[in-house]
């Protein structure tokens, strides 16, 4: 298990809040991802922790390889790939846990494509909460 699935599993706050960029896992959306949970973190009162922001990169990690800038800002800001969850150990995590309060903030994107097979899907794509997005809307409602 990822140090960071075992943190996961440790945290007890009310509500996960997975950010995520789009598909394609371009090295904007990995940033907006990082930048957005981590400025979300630092404002969010420390003593309640009502709310954990959790950056997801929207691939699975095994496809990082395939990703050379975004390895390559990984290694220059010292963060270790397996520090961090890939789509898949997000779905599985949302699988193991249903019982728990889930929000997806969308980056980058404004329609939700997470894997429509998934279980999880429908739970997190009926939980988005924020969508930060430069892309002209869509106009596909979010349920």
């Amino acid at each position: 298990m990822s140090p960071f699935l075992t943190y996961l599993n440790t945290i007890r706050s009310t509500t996960i809040n997975f950010i995520i960029g789009n598909r394609a896992g371009d090295l904007d959306s990995c940033i907006s991802s990082m930048t957005y949970s981590y400025l979300l973190s630092t404002l969010s009162p420390p003593v309640t922790h009502i709310v954990t922001h959790i950056p997801i990169l929207p691939f699975p990690l095994t496809s990082l390889r395939l990703k050379p800038d975004t390895l390559q800002m990984l290694s220059e800001l010292s963060i270790p790939p397996s520090s961090l969850l890939g789509v898949d150990e997000m779905l599985h995590f949302v699988s193991s846990n249903p019982n728990l309060n889930y929000t997806l903030t969308l980056v980058d994107h404004n329609v939700p494509d997470l894997p429509p097979s998934h279980p999880a899907t429908a739970l997190l794509t009926s939980s988005i909460s924020n969508i930060l997005d430069h892309h002209v809307d869509s106009g596909t409602p979010v349920q």
